[in-house]
């Protein structure tokens, strides 16, 4: 970039690059400014994917009947195609898990942190002076009374409401990185997470390798184990125990 500058034809289109490229040429483009972007992205993205297995295995462990018809899906759709993206698109069981899985374990119980930068009042009366926060309750939207029985685990839950849409188009609603105002795992809006689709790639890709290979059952004295929260983070328990057996 230093020698090139604009003339960098076969520049590389990665996150590096665009951090290099938003930074500009002021103090932002210090090496230590550039790391400690790098470092904060970092702990973004690997800490929620960590934590989103770890629940999984949890939630798989408690739930042993999903494991068969998991294991099922998994294989024939292996067998036939292969590890590929259009595999795990196709991995809808799975991505049922996963949504339900986060849905009753939210990293975050809040989401869609904005803050006002202008005067703004609602429709109700309510008024947000510039500089107010304002957030979404996600973990109470997640399990409202507009979801039958929403504190049960259900793990196909969001498999079958998709099945039923199929012939209205309308089956993507209930994907994994699908987000809407009852749904906000990833956020929503302009500001939704641009990294949840390769994440739910990971998380399915992991979670498959599990179940293609491992029969699971939680350890310990039995029963999930419960989360623990740290403000308003939701923390799996780190003294929680799984046990595997290979198949």
């Amino acid at each position: 970039m230093r020698e090139l500058g604009a003339e960098w034809k076969d520049r590389p289109d990665d996150l590096i690059q665009w951090i290099l490229e938003s930074a500009g040429d002021g103090e932002a483009s210090s090496e230590e400014e550039l790391i400690a972007r790098l470092l904060f992205l970092n702990f973004a993205s690997i800490h929620t994917t960590t934590a989103a297995v770890v629940h999984a295995l949890y939630d798989l462990a408690a739930n042993p009947e999903l494991q068969a018809p998991l294991l099922a899906e998994v294989t024939e759709i292996l067998s036939k195609s292969g590890m590929s993206k259009q595999s795990l698109t196709k991995m809808k069981k799975l991505d049922s898990v996963i949504r339900e899985s986060q849905r009753l374990n939210t990293t975050s119980t809040i989401s869609m942190m904005r803050k006002a930068l202008v005067p703004y009042t609602f429709s109700d009366g309510t008024h947000l002076p510039i500089g107010t926060w304002v957030v979404a309750p996600a973990a109470a939207i997640h399990q409202s009374a507009s979801i039958p029985n929403p504190t049960v685990f259900d793990g196909f839950r969001w498999e079958r409401m998709g099945a039923e849409d199929e012939a209205s188009g309308k089956a993507g609603k209930h994907a994994a990185v699908a987000t809407s105002f009852e749904n906000l795992i990833f956020g929503h809006g302009k500001h939704a997470c641009p990294g949840r689709f390769f994440a739910m790639q990971e998380l399915k890709i992991l979670l498959s390798h599990v179940v293609e290979r491992f029969e699971l059952r939680l350890g310990g004295a039995g029963g999930r184990p419960r989360n623990r929260f740290l403000g308003v983070s939701c923390l799996a328990d780190r003294e929680g125990v799984v046990e595997f057996r290979m198949r």
